[in-house]
């Protein structure tokens, strides 16, 4: 794990140009399909993520990030159907860009994300929130985003996802 982080910070530093250039701002909305792992079991919930970013230098972005659940998934835990559903994700993160030719590039990330997962059985509810650092790698083909995110890795939740994009 420390060794991805390495990779990703170097990414982030010497990264070689790309199409943008200094000073130019981004936003991409993602769909996400995310694996939540919890001391209940393991869902797969969606969500509806928005990003906004500024390239920082030619090759270096700062990036904020919104989500939302759109949907929960289902697990089982002591024979007791429970739904986990992504509340929220909110999180601040760098980007390392490297193009591979015209339009298209692909990036490595690093920062910090705030989620919140609620679980739901038997008509009770509870939430639960967890900031962490985060870090994950994507691709740029024109204004198609795909992208993986490792976002929450603690104790008590284990949140990835990966995600289909429309850049604009």
């Amino acid at each position: 794990m420390q060794s991805i982080r390495v990779i990703l910070i170097l990414l982030a530093v010497y990264a070689t140009p790309l199409y943008a250039a200094e000073g130019d701002t981004y936003g991409v909305i993602q769909f996400a399909i995310a694996d939540v792992d919890t001391a209940l079991g393991d869902a797969d919930p969606t969500a509806l993520v928005g990003r906004f970013g500024k390239f920082m230098t030619d090759s270096v972005s700062l990036e904020g990030r919104f989500g939302i659940g759109l949907s929960d998934d289902e697990t089982e835990f002591l024979g007791i159907d429970v739904d986990i559903d992504i509340e929220t994700i909110i999180g601040v993160y760098v980007l390392g860009h490297a193009t591979t030719g015209g339009d298209n590039s692909f990036y490595g990330l690093i920062g910090i994300t705030r989620g919140e997962i609620e679980a739901s059985a038997l008509g009770e509810s509870d939430s639960d929130s967890e900031t962490d650092l985060s870090f994950g790698f994507g691709v740029n083909l024109g204004s198609i985003n795909i992208e993986f995110v490792n976002y929450i890795d603690d104790d008590d939740v284990e949140a990835t996802a990966i995600s289909l994009g429309y850049i604009f």
